[in-house]
């Protein structure tokens, strides 16, 4: 176990009795982690309750796609191509055949 995994489940472990303590307890199928680092592709086996914690390679949060390689490339094509959606449905209304009176 690397120095990070183990400073990663320290923390989930810290977590974990904290909720405790409140009478709260993290639901293990809906917790995710992620390792985010230039070189990509870092796997690692973080518990909760004695069971794994699935790992994801990218989520999205706040509307923004966080990738695991720290690059947003992926998040710009995806606003891109959403602008690009919402201009060609604006282009239709204009370019249709409403009366005039009705585009202004």
């Amino acid at each position: 176990m690397s120095i990070i995994q183990k400073g990663l489940q320290q923390l989930m472990d810290d977590l974990n009795r904290v909720t405790h303590d409140y009478g709260i307890k993290i639901n293990v199928k809906k917790t995710k982690v992620m390792y985010i680092s230039h070189k990509g592709n870092y796997r690692m086996e973080n518990q909760i309750h004695g069971q794994l914690v699935e790992q994801v390679s990218e989520f999205k949060y706040l509307c923004s796609l966080i990738s695991e390689d720290g690059y947003y490339e992926k998040e710009i094509h995806s606003r891109i191509a959403l602008g690009k959606k919402i201009f060609m449905d604006k282009k239709r209304l204009f370019t249709g055949k409403l009366n005039l009176q009705l585009k202004k």
